[in-house]
Protein backbone atom coordinates (compact mmCIF):
# COMPACT_ATOMS: atom_id res chain seq x y z
CA UNK A 1 0.00 0.00 0.00
CA UNK A 2 1.45 3.27 -0.93
CA UNK A 3 1.88 5.66 2.12
CA UNK A 4 -0.18 9.22 2.04
CA UNK A 5 3.13 11.78 1.71
CA UNK A 6 3.65 14.74 4.24
CA UNK A 7 1.59 17.72 3.41
CA UNK A 8 4.50 20.32 2.05
CA UNK A 9 4.79 23.24 4.33
CA UNK A 10 6.48 26.10 2.35
CA UNK A 11 6.50 27.00 -1.18
CA UNK A 12 9.97 24.99 -2.01
CA UNK A 13 8.14 21.23 -0.75
CA UNK A 14 5.14 22.20 -3.54
CA UNK A 15 7.60 23.00 -6.32
CA UNK A 16 9.54 19.67 -6.14
CA UNK A 17 6.37 17.64 -6.02
CA UNK A 18 5.44 19.61 -9.50
CA UNK A 19 9.02 19.76 -10.98
CA UNK A 20 10.28 17.23 -13.00
CA UNK A 21 14.11 17.03 -13.82
CA UNK A 22 13.65 16.43 -17.48
CA UNK A 23 16.34 18.78 -18.53
CA UNK A 24 19.15 16.93 -17.37
CA UNK A 25 20.76 13.13 -17.41
CA UNK A 26 20.53 11.32 -14.12
CA UNK A 27 23.48 9.36 -12.47
CA UNK A 28 26.24 10.63 -14.81
CA UNK A 29 27.91 10.44 -11.40
CA UNK A 30 30.09 7.29 -11.11
CA UNK A 31 30.57 7.42 -15.13
CA UNK A 32 34.27 8.01 -15.90
CA UNK A 33 36.12 8.22 -19.32
CA UNK A 34 39.72 6.12 -19.67
CA UNK A 35 41.56 6.78 -22.48
CA UNK A 36 43.06 3.63 -24.34
CA UNK A 37 46.22 3.77 -25.84
CA UNK A 38 46.25 2.16 -29.80
CA UNK A 39 50.13 1.59 -30.38
CA UNK A 40 51.91 1.83 -33.53
CA UNK A 41 51.05 -1.06 -36.21
CA UNK A 42 53.51 -3.41 -35.79
CA UNK A 43 55.31 -1.68 -32.71
CA UNK A 44 55.40 -3.69 -29.55
CA UNK A 45 55.89 -0.16 -27.50
CA UNK A 46 53.34 0.14 -24.69
CA UNK A 47 54.20 4.05 -24.14
CA UNK A 48 51.45 6.72 -25.83
CA UNK A 49 51.15 7.03 -28.94
CA UNK A 50 49.54 10.08 -31.05
CA UNK A 51 46.40 8.03 -31.84
CA UNK A 52 44.18 7.03 -29.28
CA UNK A 53 40.47 5.94 -28.47
CA UNK A 54 38.38 6.58 -25.11
CA UNK A 55 35.91 4.04 -24.20
CA UNK A 56 33.09 5.08 -21.86
CA UNK A 57 33.26 3.18 -18.56
CA UNK A 58 30.90 2.93 -15.32
CA UNK A 59 31.95 2.62 -12.14
CA UNK A 60 32.10 -1.13 -11.14
CA UNK A 61 28.97 -2.06 -8.46
CA UNK A 62 27.78 -4.81 -7.61
CA UNK A 63 24.24 -3.73 -8.60
CA UNK A 64 22.15 -6.88 -8.48
CA UNK A 65 24.11 -8.05 -4.88
CA UNK A 66 22.86 -4.19 -3.79
CA UNK A 67 18.98 -4.93 -4.92
CA UNK A 68 18.62 -8.20 -2.98
CA UNK A 69 20.65 -7.01 -0.05
CA UNK A 70 17.98 -4.21 -0.13
CA UNK A 71 15.29 -6.71 -0.31
CA UNK A 72 13.79 -5.51 -3.19
CA UNK A 73 14.90 -5.99 -7.01
CA UNK A 74 12.73 -2.68 -8.50
CA UNK A 75 11.79 0.67 -6.30
CA UNK A 76 10.38 3.65 -7.10
CA UNK A 77 11.13 6.60 -5.23
CA UNK A 78 8.19 9.12 -5.79
CA UNK A 79 5.29 11.59 -4.24
CA UNK A 80 2.15 9.89 -4.46
CA UNK A 81 0.77 13.03 -6.47
CA UNK A 82 3.37 14.12 -8.52
CA UNK A 83 2.38 13.88 -12.42
CA UNK A 84 5.73 12.50 -13.29
CA UNK A 85 5.57 10.16 -10.60
CA UNK A 86 1.48 8.87 -11.56
CA UNK A 87 3.58 8.38 -15.19
CA UNK A 88 5.89 6.09 -14.18
CA UNK A 89 3.21 4.30 -12.10
CA UNK A 90 0.47 4.06 -15.20
CA UNK A 91 4.04 2.89 -17.43
CA UNK A 92 4.58 -0.02 -15.03
CA UNK A 93 0.99 -0.99 -14.38
CA UNK A 94 0.38 -1.20 -18.34
CA UNK A 95 3.52 -3.59 -18.45
CA UNK A 96 2.13 -5.82 -15.45
CA UNK A 97 5.13 -5.07 -13.47
CA UNK A 98 3.62 -5.53 -10.06
CA UNK A 99 5.16 -6.18 -6.45
CA UNK A 100 7.65 -3.75 -6.75
CA UNK A 101 8.77 -1.12 -3.69
CA UNK A 102 7.18 2.22 -3.34
CA UNK A 103 9.49 4.25 -1.71
CA UNK A 104 7.63 8.00 -0.55
CA UNK A 105 10.04 10.74 -0.27
CA UNK A 106 9.74 13.69 1.70
CA UNK A 107 11.55 16.32 -0.60
CA UNK A 108 12.49 18.89 2.39
CA UNK A 109 14.37 15.72 4.07
CA UNK A 110 15.16 13.83 1.44
CA UNK A 111 16.69 10.52 1.44
CA UNK A 112 20.10 8.89 1.81
CA UNK A 113 18.46 6.25 -1.23
CA UNK A 114 17.62 9.65 -3.54
CA UNK A 115 20.25 11.72 -3.34
CA UNK A 116 22.60 8.81 -4.08
CA UNK A 117 20.68 7.75 -6.98
CA UNK A 118 19.66 10.89 -8.49
CA UNK A 119 22.90 13.14 -7.12
CA UNK A 120 22.39 15.50 -10.08
CA UNK A 121 19.29 17.02 -9.25
CA UNK A 122 17.93 14.88 -5.64
CA UNK A 123 14.49 15.24 -7.48
CA UNK A 124 11.93 12.02 -8.01
CA UNK A 125 10.73 9.72 -9.13
CA UNK A 126 13.98 7.50 -9.47
CA UNK A 127 12.77 3.85 -10.74
CA UNK A 128 15.50 1.50 -9.30
CA UNK A 129 16.38 -1.83 -11.15
CA UNK A 130 18.56 -4.78 -9.91
CA UNK A 131 20.43 -1.92 -7.84
CA UNK A 132 20.60 0.44 -11.01
CA UNK A 133 18.91 3.88 -10.99
CA UNK A 134 17.01 5.38 -13.88
CA UNK A 135 15.80 9.05 -13.62
CA UNK A 136 13.57 11.11 -15.71
CA UNK A 137 10.06 10.81 -16.11
CA UNK A 138 9.76 10.06 -19.45
CA UNK A 139 13.37 8.34 -19.75
CA UNK A 140 11.73 5.71 -17.11
CA UNK A 141 8.62 5.30 -18.41
CA UNK A 142 10.95 4.06 -22.08
CA UNK A 143 13.22 1.96 -19.89
CA UNK A 144 10.10 0.37 -18.65
CA UNK A 145 8.97 -0.09 -22.02
CA UNK A 146 12.21 -1.91 -22.91
CA UNK A 147 12.95 -3.55 -19.79
CA UNK A 148 9.89 -6.13 -19.38
CA UNK A 149 7.78 -7.91 -21.19
CA UNK A 150 4.03 -7.00 -22.06
CA UNK A 151 1.80 -4.35 -24.15
CA UNK A 152 4.41 -2.54 -26.04
CA UNK A 153 4.36 1.51 -24.75
CA UNK A 154 6.26 2.76 -27.54
CA UNK A 155 5.24 1.88 -31.27
CA UNK A 156 8.00 -0.71 -33.00
CA UNK A 157 7.70 1.25 -36.45
CA UNK A 158 10.62 3.73 -35.96
CA UNK A 159 9.09 6.77 -37.64
CA UNK A 160 5.59 6.44 -35.10
CA UNK A 161 8.20 6.13 -32.42
CA UNK A 162 9.64 8.93 -32.71
CA UNK A 163 6.23 11.08 -33.40
CA UNK A 164 5.39 9.62 -30.18
CA UNK A 165 8.73 11.16 -28.78
CA UNK A 166 7.68 14.75 -29.77
CA UNK A 167 4.44 14.83 -28.84
CA UNK A 168 5.61 13.04 -25.68
CA UNK A 169 8.28 16.10 -25.06
CA UNK A 170 5.22 18.50 -26.16
CA UNK A 171 3.28 17.91 -23.49
CA UNK A 172 6.19 18.93 -21.03
CA UNK A 173 8.05 21.70 -22.82
CA UNK A 174 4.64 23.12 -24.34
CA UNK A 175 1.25 22.21 -22.99
CA UNK A 176 2.69 22.14 -19.44
CA UNK A 177 4.18 25.56 -19.29
CA UNK A 178 0.86 26.90 -20.79
CA UNK A 179 -1.09 26.17 -18.31
CA UNK A 180 0.66 26.25 -15.05
CA UNK A 181 0.18 30.25 -14.62
CA UNK A 182 -3.85 29.19 -14.92
CA UNK A 183 -3.31 26.80 -12.14
CA UNK A 184 -0.98 29.19 -10.26
CA UNK A 185 -3.59 32.26 -10.27
CA UNK A 186 -6.17 32.89 -7.94
CA UNK A 187 -7.73 36.51 -8.82
CA UNK A 188 -10.84 35.85 -11.19
CA UNK A 189 -9.44 38.35 -13.66
CA UNK A 190 -6.31 36.47 -13.77
CA UNK A 191 -7.92 33.10 -14.28
CA UNK A 192 -9.59 34.02 -17.15
CA UNK A 193 -7.22 35.32 -18.97
CA UNK A 194 -4.27 32.45 -17.87
CA UNK A 195 -6.76 29.86 -18.87
CA UNK A 196 -7.35 31.73 -22.71
CA UNK A 197 -3.54 31.66 -22.67
CA UNK A 198 -3.65 27.30 -22.42
CA UNK A 199 -6.21 26.94 -24.98
CA UNK A 200 -3.84 26.84 -27.84
CA UNK A 201 -1.52 24.06 -26.93
CA UNK A 202 -4.66 22.30 -26.06
CA UNK A 203 -6.17 22.46 -29.37
CA UNK A 204 -2.62 21.35 -30.48
CA UNK A 205 -2.73 17.94 -28.68
CA UNK A 206 -6.48 17.96 -30.21
CA UNK A 207 -4.88 17.71 -33.22
CA UNK A 208 -2.07 15.65 -32.29
CA UNK A 209 -4.41 12.60 -31.10
CA UNK A 210 -6.42 12.45 -34.25
CA UNK A 211 -3.18 12.26 -36.23
CA UNK A 212 -1.91 9.77 -33.78
CA UNK A 213 -5.11 7.98 -32.71
CA UNK A 214 -5.70 5.78 -36.30
CA UNK A 215 -9.07 5.82 -34.71
CA UNK A 216 -8.65 4.24 -31.67
CA UNK A 217 -9.34 5.81 -28.25
CA UNK A 218 -5.69 6.59 -27.43
CA UNK A 219 -2.96 8.65 -29.24
CA UNK A 220 -1.48 5.09 -29.21
CA UNK A 221 -4.42 3.52 -31.33
CA UNK A 222 -6.84 0.95 -29.64
CA UNK A 223 -4.31 0.61 -26.16
CA UNK A 224 -2.75 3.05 -23.89
CA UNK A 225 0.42 3.96 -25.53
CA UNK A 226 3.61 6.09 -24.49
CA UNK A 227 1.95 10.09 -25.20
CA UNK A 228 -1.02 8.65 -23.06
CA UNK A 229 1.50 7.90 -20.23
CA UNK A 230 2.40 11.28 -20.90
CA UNK A 231 -0.56 13.42 -20.90
CA UNK A 232 -2.11 11.01 -18.33
CA UNK A 233 -0.03 11.49 -15.51
CA UNK A 234 -1.47 15.36 -15.85
CA UNK A 235 -4.88 14.33 -15.95
CA UNK A 236 -5.77 14.12 -12.20
CA UNK A 237 -4.91 17.40 -11.87
CA UNK A 238 -6.08 19.20 -14.74
CA UNK A 239 -9.67 17.40 -13.27
CA UNK A 240 -8.85 18.50 -10.04
CA UNK A 241 -8.51 22.26 -10.75
CA UNK A 242 -11.02 22.41 -12.83
CA UNK A 243 -13.14 21.20 -10.15
CA UNK A 244 -12.04 23.76 -8.02
CA UNK A 245 -11.88 26.61 -10.47
CA UNK A 246 -14.93 26.01 -12.07
CA UNK A 247 -13.89 25.63 -15.63
CA UNK A 248 -13.26 22.64 -17.98
CA UNK A 249 -10.13 22.30 -19.44
CA UNK A 250 -10.64 19.45 -22.12
CA UNK A 251 -14.11 21.04 -23.12
CA UNK A 252 -16.15 18.14 -25.03
CA UNK A 253 -17.68 20.75 -27.59
CA UNK A 254 -14.33 22.25 -28.29
CA UNK A 255 -11.85 19.47 -27.71
CA UNK A 256 -14.43 16.12 -28.06
CA UNK A 257 -11.18 14.01 -28.99
CA UNK A 258 -9.57 14.82 -25.80
CA UNK A 259 -12.41 15.21 -23.98
CA UNK A 260 -13.25 11.68 -25.21
CA UNK A 261 -9.89 10.39 -24.61
CA UNK A 262 -9.62 11.47 -20.63
CA UNK A 263 -12.92 9.42 -20.39
CA UNK A 264 -11.52 6.62 -21.92
CA UNK A 265 -8.02 6.75 -20.25
CA UNK A 266 -9.50 7.55 -16.75
CA UNK A 267 -11.44 3.66 -16.85
CA UNK A 268 -8.24 1.74 -19.09
CA UNK A 269 -7.72 -1.21 -17.26
CA UNK A 270 -4.30 -0.80 -17.39
CA UNK A 271 -3.90 2.27 -15.24
CA UNK A 272 -7.13 2.50 -13.99
CA UNK A 273 -5.30 1.16 -10.17
CA UNK A 274 -2.09 3.62 -10.70
CA UNK A 275 -3.82 6.67 -10.39
CA UNK A 276 -4.42 8.76 -7.12
CA UNK A 277 -8.48 9.65 -6.41
CA UNK A 278 -8.95 13.11 -8.24
CA UNK A 279 -10.36 14.26 -4.48
CA UNK A 280 -7.17 13.42 -2.80
CA UNK A 281 -5.82 15.90 -5.37
CA UNK A 282 -8.38 18.53 -4.56
CA UNK A 283 -7.98 18.01 -1.18
CA UNK A 284 -4.69 18.92 -1.72
CA UNK A 285 -4.87 21.56 -3.98
CA UNK A 286 -7.05 23.74 -1.84
CA UNK A 287 -4.38 23.46 0.67
CA UNK A 288 -2.00 24.92 -1.94
CA UNK A 289 -4.59 27.72 -2.65
CA UNK A 290 -5.13 28.19 1.05
CA UNK A 291 -1.78 28.40 1.56
CA UNK A 292 -0.61 30.82 -0.84
CA UNK A 293 1.74 28.70 -2.87
CA UNK A 294 1.81 29.11 -5.90
CA UNK A 295 2.45 25.54 -7.53
CA UNK A 296 4.87 24.11 -10.11
CA UNK A 297 8.46 25.67 -11.00
CA UNK A 298 11.51 24.47 -12.54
Amino acid sequence: MLACPQQPQNRRQVSNRLSNSASSPCASAGVNIYPVVVPPAGSRSTTASPSCSYILRAKRHDRQGAAMAAGAEVRLLGERLSPYCIRVQQALAVKGVAGYEYVEEDLERKSQLLLRSNPVHGKVPVLIHRGAPVCESLVIVQYVDEAWAGPAILPSDPYERSRARFWAAYIDDKFFPSWEPFFKSKAPEERAETFKNALPAVETLEGALEECSNGGPFFGGDSVGYVDVALGGYLGWIKAVDEVAGTCLLDGARFPRLAAWAESFAAADAVRGASPAVQDIVAFYKKMQAGGETGASH
